[in-house]
C-alpha cells in the first residue's frame, strides 16, 4: 500500500518475495521451539528473553543498511540471521533486485538447525507441559 503511495510501481523483484517469507517463516518456526521450551522450563526468564530479542532486532540491519555500517561491525553483524532477512526485504522492495542467496539461505539453515536441535526435546517434554503450567 504505501509503496503506491509513494509512487513506487511494481518491480519484477517481488515474484522473491514468497521466498523471502518462506525464509522468514523457518526461521521463526525453528526460533519457537526453543522460546516455548524455555518459557515453560524457566518462566521468570520472559523478560529476558524479550530483551534478547530487542538487542537482536538492533543488532541487525533494519534500521541501517549493511552498506552504511563500518567494515568492524558489518563482519560481525552478519552471525545475526535477521541480517539477512532485513536485506533480503529491502532487495526485494527497495532496490528492486533479487536478494543474494546467503540472505535467504542463513536464516533458513539457522531455523532449520533450530527445529532438528529442539523438536525433539520439544516432543519428549510435551507430555510434562501440563505438570509445568500447573506448578507455576
Amino acid at each position: 500500500l504505501m509503496l503506491g503511495v509513494y509512487g513506487v510501481g511494481p518491480k519484477t523483484s517481488l515474484l522473491w518475495l514468497p521466498v523471502v517469507v518462506a525464509a522468514t517463516l523457518c526461521l521463526a518456526a525453528g526460533a519457537s521451539y526453543p522460546a516455548a521450551l524455555i518459557g515453560l522450563w524457566v518462566p521468570s526468564f520472559k523478560i529476558f528473553a524479550t530483551q534478547l530479542l530487542r538487542i537482536a532486532y538492533f543488532a541487525s540491519p533494519g534500521i541501517v543498511t549493511l552498506a552504511e555500517l563500518s567494515d568492524g561491525v558489518r563482519r560481525w553483524i552478519y552471525i545475526n540471521p535477521l541480517t539477512g532477512l532485513f536485506e533480503a526485504f529491502r532487495h526485494v522492495f527497495i532496490y528492486g533486485t533479487r536478494p543474494e542467496a546467503w540472505m535467504l539461505a542463513y536464516p533458513g539453515l539457522v531455523g532449520l538447525a533450530l527445529a532438528v536441535i529442539f523438536v525433539p526435546i520439544y516432543r519428549h517434554e510435551q507430555r510434562h507441559f501440563a505438570k509445568l503450567v500447573a506448578d507455576s
